[in-house]
């Protein structure tokens, strides 16, 4: 820690911010008399949006698909049963999880 209030980043008062590395700017109201003031950034949102993919599966197909890949056949009633305990009728998905392109992909 730097102890020369001369040198480094001390300021009189504000003996904190002996020897600190990176030059620290405090808010306009506290900074001292004659010291430029920072400019503030306020974090915003702006909006709240909903997406719903446009392709739609029921849920009990969605488990035949993924119960159906070669690793996982051996677990085909379990992955049934999760996705039935969801209690989840249809999912809205980005991708068309039945068509044959996405059926080949993901087998591989």
């Amino acid at each position: 820690m730097n102890s020369n209030p001369m040198q480094g980043n001390h300021r009189p008062g504000h003996p904190h911010l002996t020897g600190h590395p990176h030059p620290i700017h405090l808010p306009p109201h506290v900074q001292e008399p004659g010291m430029m003031p920072v400019p503030q950034r306020v974090t915003t949102i702006e909006s709240i949006a909903t997406g719903t993919p446009h392709h739609v599966i029921r849920q009990a197909d969605a488990a035949k698909v993924i119960a159906s890949l070669p690793n996982l056949t051996p677990n085909r009633h379990r992955i049934e049963k999760i996705y039935q305990n969801t209690r989840i009728e249809t999912r809205h998905l980005a991708i068309d999880l039945l068509a044959e392109e996405t059926i080949a992909t993901i087998r591989n």
